[in-house]
C-alpha cells in the first residue's frame, strides 16, 4: 500500500485544537504562505516513500493497543515535556529549545558546545555567551521589548520541517568516559532508539520504542545483527554515517517509513543533566552494584552518576534484562520530569544546557529545533502516545535476541501513520528459530564428515585383525581335605594319593598387530550416526515445500543435539578431540564485526 500525505493525516483528522495549538497552526500557514512566494512551490523536505515489500503480507488477530490516559497539563507542562520526553529516553534533544534564541544556522552533526560557540547575537533580545572562564551569561538589551517564550521561538523558529509528518530518531548511546580506561568493550552501541512522530496537521505527537536487541536487518549489511549494532555497521559512534545506518535501521522496522532527523547522546548528558538541577529524591526498588558503586533499596537523594548507573543496570538484578530497563528508564523520566517542572527549567537552561557539551548530536539545525520547540504549545497533551515494538526473548544465535511481534509492529504502524505495512515474514520467530537450527546443522555436518571418516578408517583396519581369544576359563581352587578326628580309630587303608593341581590353560600369544578393540556395540553406534547423517543432510530437501511448523522446527532441532552426542560418544571411544559446535557467524559471516555485549 502506497504511503502518502492523505493516508498519514487521515486518523486524527477531526482532532479538536487548543487556543495555543490554533495560534501555531495560524502562524504556520502565514509561514508557508510567505515561504512559498519566495521560494516557489519547493518540495517538502520530508518525502514519505512506499512502504518495504519484500516480504509477503501476513495476517492475524491484532493485539490490544495500550493508551496512557493522562490529566490536563498547562501549556508550559506541555512544552516540558517534549523537553524531557527528549532528553531523558537519552533523548536530551527538545530541550535543546532554549538554543532558539540564538540565529545561525549551523550544518549538520555539530555539538551543542560548538553550536553555542558559533552563535551571533539579535538585536531586540536576550544575548546569550560566555565569559573569559567560558562560563554562560545572559545580558538583557536596553530597552528591549518583552517577548512571550511563545514569540521569541516563532521569531527565530524555522517551520520548513513541519510539513505532513516528521519522525525524528532519538539515540541514546552506551558511552561514558569511565569507559574508555576500563578493561571492557570499547565499541559502543544505539542502547536507545526512539522513533519521535510529529504529525503537525493533527498535533499527534508519538513515541516508538525499538528494544536494542531486536533481531533485525541492518539495511545495505550482510549478516546477522542486533538493532543497537546499526551505528556500529555505519562507522560507529560519534559519525554522521553511523546516526544515518541507525535512521535506515528503524526505517526498515517501520516498513519503509522514512526518519530523516536524529537527536543523539551518550550516557554523560543524562549524568550531566541530573548534576545540573542539584539531583533528584527517588526511590530505588532494589540493591545494585555498578563499576563497584553500591545502592540500597529505598528513597534516597541521587546525583547524576547514581542516576546514570540505575538507567544502566540491567544484570545481577531481580527483574533484569532490557526490557525492564526500559521500564525504570521511564519511571527516572517521570521523577526528573516532575523535579524541573517544580524547580522551574526556563530559569535553569542556562547551567542545563552546559550539561550537554559535547555530548549531544543531530542533523537539524538550532532554528529547525526552535520550529520543533514552537509546535509543542499546540500538543494536546492527551494526545502524547508510547509504544514499545517489542516481542520475546529467545537465546538464539550465540545471544539473547528479541524476536519482534509481528502483529504488534503493524498495528502500532497503523496506529501512528495510517498504514499497515507487509509482516516481516523472515524476521519472525518460527523463521529465527529456522534459520538458526540450520546455522547450526550446517557446522555440525562440516565438522563431523572428516570425523566420521577417520572413524570409519579406524574401525574398517580393526576389522582386519583376528578377533581377541576368549577368556580362559578360571582353574577351580583345590577341595582342601577334612581334617582327621582325633576321637576315631586309625584306619589301617593307607592314604590316597592326592589329586594333581591342574595347571591354568596359558594365554595365547597376540598376533603382531593384536586383537580387535572394537566390538559390534561401537559399529552400531557408527551406524547409527551415520544414519542421521545422511537424514541430516536431505532434510532441508524433505521440508523444503512444507509448511514450517513449531513441530519441524523441534524436530530438527532435537536430531541436532541427538547427532551431537552420538558423534561426541564415538569421538571418546575413538580417543578423537570433541569438535567445537559453535555457530562463529559473528566473525565468519557477517560483513561487519559486531561485539554484541
Amino acid at each position: 500500500m502506497e504511503i502518502d500525505d492523505k493516508d498519514i493525516k487521515k486518523r486524527h483528522s477531526k482532532s479538536k485544537k487548543s487556543e495555543s495549538s490554533q495560534l501555531f497552526s495560524d502562524d504556520l500557514k502565514r509561514w508557508r504562505k510567505a515561504d512559498k512566494a519566495t521560494r516557489g512551490d519547493k518540495p517538502s523536505k520530508q518525502k514519505q516513500s512506499e512502504p518495504d515489500e519484500t516480504t509477503a503480507s501476513s495476517t492475524g488477530a491484532d493485539s490490544d493497543k495500550t493508551k496512557k490516559v493522562r490529566s490536563k497539563w498547562s501549556t508550559k507542562s506541555k512544552v516540558l515535556f517534549i523537553c524531557l520526553s527528549v532528553l531523558l529516553a537519552a533523548i536530551v534533544v527538545v530541550g535543546v529549545i532554549a538554543l532558539a534564541i540564538w540565529t545561525n544556522p549551523l550544518g549538520q552533526l555539530e555539538t551543542v558546545a560548538s553550536q553555542i560557540d558559533k552563535a551571533t547575537n539579535s538585536p531586540g533580545l536576550e544575548v546569550i555567551t560566555t565569559d573569559e572562564h567560558g562560563v554562560i551569561v545572559t545580558q538583557q538589551p536596553t530597552g528591549a521589548p518583552t517577548l512571550s517564550p511563545y514569540e521569541e521561538l516563532m521569531s527565530y523558529a524555522d517551520l520548513s520541517l513541519l510539513e505532513n509528518t516528521v519522525n525524528i530518531m532519538l539515540i541514546g548511546v552506551d558511552y561514558a568516559e569511565e569507559r574508555d580506561t576500563w578493561g571492557g568493550k570499547h565499541a559502543f552501541h544505539s542502547d536507545v532508539m526512539i522513533v519521535l512522530s510529529i504529525n503537525t496537521e493533527t498535533n499527534q505527537v508519538d513515541l516508538i520504542s525499538l528494544p536494542r536487541d531486536t533481531y533485525a536487518n541492518i539495511p545495505g549489511v550482510e549478516g546477522i545483527y542486533k538493532l543497537n549494532a546499526s551505528i556500529d555497521c555505519g562507522g560507529g559512534w560519534p559519525t554522521e554515517e553511523g546516526f544515518e545506518k541507525v535512521c535506515e535501521a528503524a526505517e526498515w522496522m517501520l516498513g519503509g517509513i522514512p526518519v530523516d532527523y536524529y537527536y543523539a547522546v551518550d550516557m554523560g548528558a543524562v549524568k550531566g543533566l541530573v548534576d545540573s538541577i542539584g539531583g533528584l529524591e527517588f526511590e530505588i526498588e532494589m540493591d545494585f552494584t555498578m563499576q563497584g558503586r553500591s545502592y540500597t533499596a529505598g528513597l534516597q537523594h541521587m546525583d547524576g552518576q547514581a542516576v546514570l548507573d540505575y538507567m544502566r543496570v540491567r544484570k545481577n538484578i531481580q527483574k533484569s534484562g532490557d526490557l525492564n530497563r526500559i521500564n525504570r528508564q521511564k519511571n527516572m523520566l517521570v521523577a526528573i520530569f516532575n523535579k524541573i517542572k517544580g524547580d522551574n527549567l526556563l530559569a535553569q537552561l542556562p547551567n542545563i544546557l552546559g550539561a550537554f557539551e559535547g555530548n549531544l548530536y543531530t542533523n537539524l539545525t538550532l532554528m529547525e529545533t526552535a520550529g520543533l520547540a514552537a509546535f509543542a504549545y499546540s500538543v494536546d497533551a492527551d494526545e502524547i502516545e508510547m509504544h514499545s515494538m517489542g516481542g520475546k526473548y529467545h537465546n538464539i544465535f550465540n545471544w539473547l535476541f528479541v524476536i519482534t511481534n509481528q502483529t504488534n509492529r503493524r498495528n502500532i504502524i497503523e496506529d501512528v501513520y495510517g498504514i499497515r505495512p507487509p509482516a516481516r515474514g523472515s524476521f519472525d520467530e518460527e523463521s529465527a528459530k529456522w534459520l538458526w537450527e540450520n546455522m547450526q546443522l550446517e557446522v555440525i555436518i562440516e565438522k563431523t564428515e572428516p570425523l566420521m571418516l577417520e572413524m570409519k578408517a579406524l574401525l574398517d583396519e580393526d576389522a582386519l585383525l583376528p578377533e581377541p581369544p576368549p577368556e580362559p576359563s578360571p582353574t577351580p581352587p583345590p577341595t582342601p581335605s577334612p581334617s582327621p578326628d582325633p576321637s576315631a580309630s586309625p584306619d589301617p587303608s593307607p592314604s590316597p594319593s592326592p589329586s594333581p593341581t591342574p595347571s591354568p590353560t596359558p594365554s595365547p600369544t597376540p598376533p603382531p598387530g593384536g586383537y580387535r578393540k572394537y566390538d559390534s556395540t561401537v559399529w552400531e553406534l557408527y551406524e547409527a550416526a551415520e544414519e542421521q547423517l545422511f537424514a541430516l543432510l536431505t532434510w532441508e530437501l524433505d521440508v523444503r515445500d512444507s509448511d514450517l511448523t513449531d513441530e519441524i522446527i523441534l524436530a530438527l532441532k532435537e536430531a541436532n543435539i541427538k547427532f551431537k552426542l552420538d558423534i561426541e560418544a564415538l569421538c571418546t571411544i575413538f580417543e578423537i578431540d570433541i569438535p567445537k559446535w559453535r555457530v562463529n557467524y559473528e566473525k565468519e559471516d557477517n560483513e561487519v564485526v559486531v561485539d554484541f555485549n
